[in-house]
């Protein structure tokens, strides 16, 4: 929402530290825009929290038009055991769908680790 509000790019990337992408999506995330050091916005995810993304790269860049064009993927919201409870799905277009466990088309490639 925030690159078509302001006709900008925008990239977000897991932060373990709340400033530098290192793809560690389980402490949370950033956003900023490419090529910018700082971002102008940083998300911290309590302890514990079991959230992976598997995704074309490990960033997702939104285009103004909300279209990631490298972006597609899925995050993983995991138990404690490294069973999928919950995937949110972004496909090219920038379109996001939640799935509830596994799909029936996927395999065991799918994991929480």
């Amino acid at each position: 929402m925030h690159s078509a509000l302001h006709q900008r790019d925008v990239e977000i990337c897991g932060s373990s530290d709340g400033v530098n992408c290192d793809n560690q999506w389980h402490s949370g995330w950033v956003l900023r825009y490419p090529g910018a050091t700082l971002p102008f916005l940083a998300e911290r995810l309590p302890a514990k929290t079991n959230l992976l993304w598997q995704g074309a790269t490990q960033r997702i860049r939104f285009h103004p038009d909300g279209t990631t064009p490298l972006g597609n993927g899925r995050f993983l919201i995991c138990s404690n055991n490294d069973e999928v409870l919950h995937q949110l799905v972004i496909n090219r277009q920038g379109r996001a769908r939640i799935v509830n466990g596994m799909e029936p088309t996927q395999t065991a490639d799918i994991r929480c680790r």
